[in-house]
């Protein structure tokens, strides 16, 4: 179970959310708003430094953690809507490479969230993907959760991948607009105007979450699926000083058992499980 203040914690930041659903009807227009995306680019940016500088101090609190999650969920899903995502941007990009309708933006964005896996790894979406971090924070609940093994779920989401890249080039249309989980944080299903069947997909994800730790990012989501082809060879990694005693607590909190000494790290989500449970204080970031 987590600590009582981590729940409060994540209380609060679902209270928050429900109360800018509410308040949401008319803050950003659902066309692609130039400002729009740009702030949420900045917030992503920020975000992400700030963590990578205290994990590499060691200075990475828990209420620090929630606070920059809450501002990635609130902020950049809720307030600012569901464009873009890395799973909208990279199926926009197979779209355009198929029509020929090439708008450079879009091919910029890829770079962005293709330059989050160089330096860091997951840390996109660890602390800034708003629907990966509904799904953490619904796995926060304590409830059992089932063990999903890293081969056989990579297995299945590069079936995905490899499904969206036929369909994409087969018919020249998204494979993912009518399932996208990202549809969540659109205006018009805030406002209880669905246009598909998509929303449902995404409320089912984060529910499903409550059992099977990221079940969209770790069976279906394409920029996981790049992710795990070249989380390895990030900047910066997570790993133990000499102050470990090889207690093996890491090991066991780590739901997606990426903890051991010499793991790759190609599933970590910069959850911070790892380092809550460390009795020396042994787990900082790297450079690889």
């Amino acid at each position: 179970m987590v600590e009582n203040m981590e729940k409060n914690l994540i209380a609060s930041i679902f209270g928050i959310i429900i109360l800018s659903t509410l308040v949401n009807a008319e803050v950003v227009s659902e066309e692609k708003n130039p400002v729009a995306i740009f702030g949420k680019f900045i917030l992503w940016f920020a975000i992400s430094a700030y963590t990578i500088t205290a994990l590499r101090k060691k200075t990475l609190s828990s209420k620090a953690y929630f606070l920059m999650v809450a501002l990635s969920v609130i902020i950049t899903g809720f307030l600012l809507g569901a464009d873009p995502s890395s799973v909208g941007v990279i199926q926009d990009t197979l779209v355009m490479l198929e029509t020929n309708q090439i708008f450079l933006p879009r091919f910029v964005g890829l770079a962005v969230f293709l330059l989050f896996i160089v330096v860091a790894g997951r840390i996109f979406c660890g602390v800034c993907c708003p629907f990966g971090i509904l799904q953490d924070l619904t796995s926060r609940l304590g409830l059992n959760r089932i063990n999903l093994p890293n081969k056989q779920a990579n297995l299945v989401r590069g079936i995905f991948f490899l499904a969206m890249v036929a369909y994409t080039f087969l018919f020249g249309v998204s494979f993912f607009e009518p399932i996208t989980p990202f549809s969540i944080f659109k205006s018009e299903t805030l406002q209880g105007q669905l246009t598909n069947n998509a929303p449902v997909v995404g409320i089912f994800f984060i529910f499903a979450a409550v059992l099977v730790y990221r079940p969209f990012c770790r069976l279906m989501c394409p920029y996981g699926f790049i992710a795990n082809l070249f989380t390895n060879k990030a900047r910066f990694v997570l790993a133990r000083d000499d102050k470990c005693i090889n207690c093996g607590a890491c090991v066991r909190a780590c739901p997606t058992q990426q903890a051991d000494r010499g793991n790759p790290h190609k599933e970590c989500y910069y959850c911070r499980r790892c380092i809550q449970v460390c009795p020396t204080q042994a787990i900082y970031l790297k450079k690889n």
